[in-house]
């Protein structure tokens, strides 16, 4: 089977805005029962057909902070107190997901300190390459294009694209080592990462292939001390992963199902607990990700579509 990186907070905002209103004895758990219905249903995914979960998580703490200060800045500035109250439910549920019911369950989540999980991910992504191991990043997130390799594809399961060594040229117009140096060039805006000025993704490709002319100013800029200092200051901000990161220890989930059915009934996700649901679990927990359907409950995949419309 291949393996199936997946961002812990990925899943948990996109349940968030799903399942907000979902609670069990007037504790919210949207977020763990989203979360699960999305693994389940990606894992069946027909692009990714494994349970080989490996759970990737963000640091509190960020050596690209450290490096520039303006890094994520503003990113949550307008957040009205309704807002945050509901981030922090999300974050009170992440928790239990982290420390209580997926190391119950057998899943091992891997965090560096200072480090993000697309840093992890990439890492983990050169480790399968060398190994000659096949693995999927399930994110939406366009910085792991750079990741991609002919054993590491780039899969977003919300829009169902799917990008490989074999198409990343023709889906994205470039290689992903070309996609290192346009972030590097570019910024990344929904990072607060500055670019050179003038240089967008499009701008970025041009160069790279030769094609934007030398008498341009973004190309003089580019080529500029200043823009060189940029590209150099980009690389510890953008490039994945993070010169900081160490190699990631990836060990095979051990899926316990008795474990699981036991925070279901704790949590109340009552809907696992029954009939052909429970047997879909108990069938993917022993490798079965053929994609059968539950024959009870809403169903994983009208939840994911619920998701994703939400999202």
């Amino acid at each position: 089977m291949k393996w199936v990186f997946i961002d812990l907070s990925y899943l948990a905002h996109r349940a968030r805005y799903a399942l907000k209103d979902l609670e069990f004895e007037d504790v919210p758990t949207g977020v763990l029962f989203g979360f699960f219905e999305q693994l389940r249903t990606i894992c069946l995914d027909p692009k990714v057909r494994s349970n080989k979960v490996a759970i990737f998580m963000d640091s509190r703490q960020s050596y690209r902070k450290k490096t520039f200060p303006g890094y994520k800045e503003g990113r949550y500035d307008k957040a009205d107190p309704e807002e945050i109250a509901r981030r922090q439910v999300m974050w009170d549920q992440i928790r239990v997901l982290q420390t209580i019911i997926l190391p119950a369950v057998g899943v091992p989540i891997y965090r560096q300190v200072g480090l993000e999980s697309d840093d992890l991910m990439a890492k983990a992504a050169l480790q399968v390459t060398e190994r000659k191991q096949e693995a999927v990043m399930i994110t939406g997130d366009h910085d792991l294009f750079q990741s991609v390799t002919g054993y590491v594809d780039w899969y977003d399961p919300q829009r169902k694209r799917l990008v490989t060594a074999r198409n990343i040229a023709g889906d994205t117009g470039a290689s992903a080592s070309e996609w290192r140096e346009i972030k590097r060039l570019a910024g990344c805006s929904s990072d607060a990462v500055p670019g050179i000025p003038g240089v967008g993704e499009k701008t970025a490709i041009k160069y790279l292939s030769g094609k934007l002319p030398s008498h341009l100013k973004t190309f003089q800029a580019i080529e500029s001390p200043a823009g060189q200092r940029t590209l150099s200051l980009n690389t510890l901000l953008v490039v994945l992963p993070h010169e900081k990161t160490k190699p990631v220890e990836l060990r095979a989930p051990k899926w316990g199902s008795e474990a699981f059915f036991q925070c279901c009934e704790h949590y109340g996700l009552a809907s696992y607990l029954s009939g052909g649901r429970k047997g879909a679990w108990a069938q993917f927990f022993h490798g079965d990700c053929s994609g059968g359907k539950s024959p009870e409950g809403i169903g994983e995949r009208k939840v994911a579509a619920h998701v994703r419309k939400r999202y």
